[in-house]
């Protein structure tokens, strides 16, 4: 599975289709770029209770609970919804195993001006982290990352995850001993990584970041990545020779 993530060229296919002029009528007006969503079926026991997904506009069933349909600052928004301090609070809310609109509407998703001094971390995050093949050339233009799209590189992207956590507990205004604690409420992640590395890494990951960040803001210097080089760099992409036929579909060559 992961050799199939580290090519530029995989595209996933979905099982079944609709009529697009059904799709287009359901859109009502909206932008067809980009649909936006949270997988409905979930649980609270789950080792992730908020699964947020972006997909290019197509007909979804009833296990997506589409959120938006313009991109915008939804990328930003949809991190978010991934991150480990949002899925605490999803978690409180989810009931049984469906994470139903009415629930989703009283989660905290924050909003533009709550995340503009770290928009260019999280951005440049979410870039090198989302747009690893070429259907998602649209996308990585969209986050102000040029094509290629970036290469499969399991190391960085456990410290880009990191980063982006750390951020949103920032964001959320979370101190660092509630982070220690909600970070303990995930045993199935805590689990794994003990299994894989003989301790919890991810919540250190991100309490080491945290504190990084939290010395920049006393500070009152720009916080300074881990990574080098820095998220969605362009020598950390494919070779423009891996670029498919198809990929026209999705973006023109300049």
């Amino acid at each position: 599975m992961m050799k199939e993530k580290e090519r530029a060229d995989r595209l996933a296919m979905p099982r079944s289709w609709v009529p697009e002029r059904a799709a287009l009528a359901v859109a009502e007006g909206e932008s067809t770029d980009w649909l936006a969503g949270v997988r409905d079926l979930t649980s609270p026991t789950n080792e992730r209770t908020s699964i947020p997904v972006l997909l290019p506009f197509a007909g979804v069933g009833d296990t997506i609970q589409l959120v938006w349909s313009r991109l915008g600052d939804w990328p930003i928004a949809l991190a978010a919804m991934g991150s480990f301090a949002f899925d605490y609070v999803a978690r409180q809310k989810v009931a049984g195993i469906h994470l139903r609109a009415f629930t989703l509407k009283q989660l905290p998703v924050p909003g533009p001006d709550q995340v503009a001094d770290l928009g260019q971390i999280l951005t440049a995050a979410i870039a090198e982290l989302a747009a690893t093949s070429w259907d998602t050339s649209l996308l990585r233009r969209s986050l102000g990352a040029p094509d290629p799209p970036s290469l499969w590189n399991e190391t960085r992207r456990e410290l880009l995850r990191a980063e982006l956590d750390a951020a949103f507990f920032h964001i959320y205004g979370m101190a660092r001993h509630d982070v220690d604690y909600i970070m303990d409420t995930f045993p199935i992640v805590r689990r794994k990584d003990e299994g894989e590395y003989s301790e919890y890494r991810t919540k250190r990951l991100i309490l080491e970041v945290y504190d990084r960040m939290a010395e920049a803001i006393t500070s009152g210097q720009p916080y300074e990545t881990l990574l080098d080089p820095p998220p969605a760099d362009p020598s950390l992409c494919h070779d423009p020779s891996t670029r498919p036929d198809w990929a026209d579909l999705y973006l023109p060559s300049d």
